[in-house]
Formats: C-alpha cells, structure tokens, sequence
C-alpha cells in the first residue's frame, strides 16, 4: 500500500468558500467530477447529485474516476453518467475543462491518471471532503485547491454537498438526488449514527 502521510489543515471559512466556489460554477461552461479509486458509496452519491444539478443548470458536465463503478452501486447510475477515464479518449476534453471538483478524496495520489491530468493541464480545482489531506509530497507539499471545502466534523461528503443544495440550489431535490446523497450517507456512518443526529436533514432530503 502507498505510505501516507496525512496533514491536519485548517480550512478557510467554508461559508466564503461555498460562494466563491458557486461562483466559479456559474461562470464555467465545463465541470470534470471525479473521486478516489475503488470508489464508495459517499464518493459515487455525491458526484452523480452534483452532477444532475449541474447538469440541469445546462453545463457540460463529465464524471471520471480512475476505476470502474462498483456493481453494488450500479442502481445509482441511472443516466449512465459514470465512466473510467481513459486518457487517449478523455485527456482532450478534461484539457478544456474550467473547473474540476474532487469529492471524499482524503489522498490526492487516489486519483491516479485523472489528478496527474488534471495537474499538467493546470486546470482549477476544488475540493469537497471530510478527511485529513495528504499525497501532497509531490506537489512540494502544498494543496492544489483553489477551492477547499474541508469539514472535519461532517459525517460524510454527501452531508456537505446537500449542505451546499440547501443555500444555492433553487428547485427541490429529484428523487435520484436524493437517493444518491442517502447512499452517501449511510455508506459513511451507518443508519443509526444518521438517525440520531441527522435525520432531521434525512427527512428533507427524502421530501
């Protein structure tokens, strides 16, 4: 296994970053969605959310990951929307990309080709995430993130991508969003962890 050296970082103002990031967003005309190998549950719900919203506000939006979509999640993917990368196939488009976001990566190396791109064609990046951040050795030790969105106390990726819906997302949440971010959810802390400290978010969602 790849050693790991993880760094304690204090994240910036999230509320201030959540804006900053919205506005990137409606400004960029193309989005690259992508999470760690051997995707789970909080990874795969939170990017097929994200990307039906994006997708609804008309952009042109991709999801990439390194490794293929575990069949135990394959319910989730309704619109086929999840894909390996490839780079002979994919490289051009992800080159053309204004901004590409990583969800409940932890470990940067864990995108493997698709962070490797996404570096050598400097495109702008963000993070949305609940782990302690390493694999930065190579970048010299600093973050590639011009958008970080850390928070160590959420119980899952999923909770801060729903957390985002509810402060800029007009229409409520689809059926499949909500499925997805639920998936998210009980992936990373288990039912009874959610019922008792967020089933108060869980009964939006599930609205």
């Amino acid at each position: 296994m790849t050693s790991v050296n993880q760094i304690h970082i204090e994240p910036p103002d999230i509320a201030v970053t959540w804006k900053n990031l919205h506005l990137a967003l409606q400004n960029a005309e193309r989005v690259l969605l992508s999470t760690h190998e051997n995707p789970d549950g909080d990874g795969i719900g939170s990017q097929l959310a994200f990307c039906e919203h994006l997708k609804g506000l008309g952009k042109d939006c991709r999801i990439l990951n390194c490794s293929e979509l575990p069949s135990v999640y394959e319910f989730l993917d309704s619109h086929d929307w999840m894909e390996t990368y490839d780079r002979d196939r994919d490289e051009a488009w992800l080159s053309s990309c204004d901004i590409a976001i990583v969800f409940d990566l932890g470990d940067f190396r864990r995108l493997r080709t698709v962070g490797e791109d996404l570096l050598s064609h400097e495109i702008l990046l963000a993070s949305i995430d609940h782990h302690p951040q390493s694999g930065f050795e190579e970048l010299g030790g600093g973050l590639p993130y011009t958008y970080l969105l850390l928070d160590y106390s959420a119980p899952s990726t999923g909770t801060l991508v729903w957390e985002y819906f509810s402060n800029y997302r007009k229409e409520t949440l689809s059926l499949s969003m909500a499925e997805a971010l639920y998936t998210a959810l009980i992936t990373d802390t288990g039912k009874a962890l959610i019922c008792r400290v967020y089933s108060y978010k869980n009964e939006r969602i599930l609205k």
